[in-house]
């Protein structure tokens, strides 16, 4: 899945003129590579924490708002989601999957990544630009205590 990504993405920045320079260095391939495989690892609990602080949010609750961080209203409730829905609104909804790709990522990063860097006294490369992808609704939601 990783090296597909990198693959893809080397081949549309030099497809683009004046676009060359946004290639990715090795460097970059491999902490891209290493952070698909980390979120890919720990998929299951990283989704249960998405899920349970989405559905932990009265606010997102009542206005339905439950797409903006990738998740279905049904898997909000108790038990489980069918997973056939699921796949299918990820499949056919690229800004579904685009939220709720970028809710796992900042969930990885903040809760796996940072403490594990922080364990052996090294700090992630871009770690100074901490979770600037979000905006500050989806971060207040996953990061309620603010860390």
């Amino acid at each position: 899945i990783a090296s597909n990504a990198i693959r893809q993405r080397a081949k549309s920045s030099t497809a683009v003129a004046g676009d060359e320079n946004s290639a990715f260095t090795e460097e970059e391939c491999q902490l891209i590579a290493g952070r698909i495989v980390g979120v890919v690892m720990r998929w299951n609990e990283i989704e249960s924490s998405l899920i349970e602080r989405v559905k932990s949010t009265p606010w997102v609750l009542k206005y339905n708002e439950q797409p903006l961080f990738g998740v279905l209203s049904e898997e909000c409730k108790d038990g489980s989601c069918d997973d056939t829905i699921l796949k299918k609104k990820l499949k056919d909804d690229p800004l579904f999957r685009m939220c709720r790709a970028e809710c796992l990522y900042a969930l990885f990063l903040k809760n796996v990544e940072t403490p594990s860097m922080e364990k052996i006294g090294l700090n992630a490369v871009d770690a100074s630009t901490g979770i600037d992808f979000l905006d500050a609704e989806r971060i207040k939601v996953l990061f309620p205590d603010g860390s």
